[in-house]
């Protein structure tokens, strides 16, 4: 599961934002986030906040201006490539003024050119060299990022984000953070029964000087491996934080840990729309009622409006009650979905006890039957194992 490519494009021309829009659909069958700011100060935020893999700037055939960008990407971003957006017209009729404008920009930090009108086949090219030069040039890779959506509340999904990243956290001790997003109720910290003195509030309030340690000492730690950033205590609190800050945040967590796990609150907001945007995969948790699944069916479709394709998302049926007559099968949800059910896992007693106790359920001896071999299967596909084949639970 490779990270979803994130795009800053930089111009003030309004035909600029059709003209990727165009050439992205000719030149990958993955999904690529684009954001496009007007200028020199919103790309240096925006490169801040999102830790793009390509900059393309249109500065109107100012090499200067150019440059500039260039510096000042890769004093926020360094492992971002910067290229240059240009129309040969603004340049001159000559093919010496366009020689020229590449030369001296290809001296400072640009490292490769989109003529415009932007073609697919060229940008498709880019694409690749960003994929090829990544790890030769000494970038880790970065951090598989994993949300935990619903389209209401008590479906289990603060349960199974939180056991989920438990269960990374012992194949991958002190590299797997929890990120309890679900600002107004988050109850991550309860479930793993943690008091933290740090919140989520107090890594946004410190986003100028926030980075890999300061984030890491924010954390409260869990004894299983596991560090989690808490929601606020206060609900309060959670108006302090924006869109640009939860990107910011998760931006930077991806270069701090292995795998990033976020809990969110079920309501479609700027803040979850911000973090559909960051992660490269989510699971959309429901429960095997009427009323559940035909919200969840309405869910899937705003997810697909919002660029979420059925290939960035899995749906997990969780059946975190006792079984009763009349209740639906698997393939019945199936069916009212309109799509897969990638996951069933089955109604386990333990897991209410564990989740009374602080003491999440992955973390205890698992049996070869039932919620464990279900869970354990999620979470190996998190990690890229066996990806592809839906899997149902077994009672």
């Amino acid at each position: 599961m490779a990270s979803t490519p994130t795009i800053v494009v930089v111009g003030r021309d309004p035909s600029l934002k059709a003209e990727f829009e165009a050439a992205l659909s000719g030149a990958t069958r993955e999904r690529v986030v684009v954001h496009h700011v007007d200028d020199l100060p919103g790309a240096v935020e925006a490169a801040r906040a999102r830790d793009p893999d390509l900059v393309c700037g249109d500065l109107a055939g100012d090499v200067r201006a150019l440059v500039t960008l260039a510096e000042e990407i890769a004093a926020v971003a360094p492992s971002a490539l910067v290229a240059g957006v240009y129309h040969r017209d603004v340049l001159g009729p000559d093919g010496e003024s366009e020689s020229a404008f590449l030369l001296e920009a290809l001296r400072g930090r640009v490292r490769d050119f989109l003529r415009r009108p932007v073609a697919s086949g060229d940008l498709a090219k880019l694409l690749e060299r960003i994929e090829v030069e990544r790890l030769p040039h000494g970038t880790s890779p970065r951090a598989r990022v994993v949300g935990f959506v619903s389209n209401k509340g008590g479906v289990g999904k603060s349960t199974l984000a939180t056991n989920t990243a438990c269960t990374l956290a012992q194949r991958y001790p002190d590299d797997v953070l929890l990120i309890d997003a679900a600002l107004q109720l988050g109850v991550c910290a309860s479930l793993l029964d943690l008091e933290p003195e740090s919140t989520i509030v107090d890594a946004t309030r410190a986003r100028d000087r926030l980075d890999e340690t300061l984030l890491r000492e924010i954390c409260a730690t869990h004894e299983c491996g596991l560090r989690l950033l808490a929601a606020p205590v206060d609900a309060v609190e959670a108006q302090d934080i924006d869109e640009e800050g939860i990107a910011r945040l998760v931006t930077l967590a991806r270069r701090t840990f292995r795998y990033v796990v976020i809990d969110t609150f079920p309501l479609l907001d700027n803040i979850l729309v911000s973090i559909l945007d960051v992660s490269d995969r989510l699971y959309v948790t429901l429960q095997g009622t009427v009323p559940d699944v035909v919200g969840t069916a309405r869910f899937l479709e705003v997810l697909e409006r919002l660029g979420v394709s059925g290939q960035r998302r899995r749906v997990v049926l969780n059946r975190n009650y006792p079984a009763h007559a009349g209740r639906l099968t698997a393939a019945d949800v199936e069916e009212r979905l309109g799509a897969p059910v990638d996951h069933e896992l089955p109604y386990r007693r333990g897991l209410l006890v564990a989740q009374n106790a602080g003491r999440p359920y992955a973390l205890q001896p698992l049996s070869r039957f039932g919620y464990g071999p279900a869970h354990r299967r999620l979470v190996d596909e998190i990690e890229g194992r066996g990806e592809g084949e839906p899997e149902r639970g077994i009672e």
